[in-house]
């Protein structure tokens, strides 16, 4: 093979190398977006990432405040026998972000865990401890609270090891806290993925 012949076969190769890796880019999957368009522009502040049947939705503050500012107070009981958390909270209803789906579950990520709550759980029926005795580990009833995606405390943003947004059950003002289980209770959230 001639001299000039090598140079041309190599230039080709180049050129469909560059080509294939020119289509592998522009096919290669891509997180969608709210209106179904790649974002080019990351969220700036908190945001987070809800995922339904494989496409994900991802929502900044504004946006969630927008949905549903929902507040009320809250509060838990640790396996150690005491309470924690008493004061008032601000977030957005879960059932807000799962609109009207039935037969579902939540996988939600927080920091390095992540937990599965099921259709009864986000509904609000969990269970309910004396708030007169932190130490009596057995429930006094069920249910009158909502799961609440979280993102203000006593009218103060998360930030520092507790993340952005938390997972928690309040109830509406002014009534008083129920008082549900801590292991409910998730800091640091991340995503939600909704399992349908």
């Amino acid at each position: 093979m001639s001299r000039t012949n090598k140079i041309l076969t190599a230039i080709v190769a180049i050129a469909l190398i560059a080509a294939i890796g020119v289509l592998i880019y522009a096919y290669l999957p891509r997180g969608e977006t709210q209106n179904n368009q790649q974002n080019t522009t990351p969220p700036t502040g908190p945001y987070i990432n809800v995922t339904v049947d494989g496409l994900t939705h991802t929502y900044t503050l504004p946006q969630l405040w927008a949905m549903g500012n929902f507040t009320g107070n809250g509060e838990y009981r640790k396996n150690s026998g005491v309470f924690e958390g008493n004061g008032t909270y601000t977030g957005i209803p879960i059932k807000i972000l799962i609109a009207n789906l039935t037969g579902y579950s939540l996988n939600i990520t927080a920091g390095d865990m992540s937990m599965i709550y099921n259709v009864s759980q986000v509904q609000g029926d969990v269970s309910i401890y004396n708030p007169q005795n932190a130490t009596n580990a057995t429930p006094i009833g069920h249910g009158g609270v909502i799961m609440v995606l979280i993102y203000a405390y006593n009218d103060q943003p998360f930030s520092g090891s507790d993340g952005n947004f938390k997972i928690g059950y309040l109830v509406p003002q002014p009534n008083s806290p129920r008082i549900t289980a801590a292991s409910l209770w998730l800091k640091d959230v991340r995503s939600i993925r909704i399992i349908t």
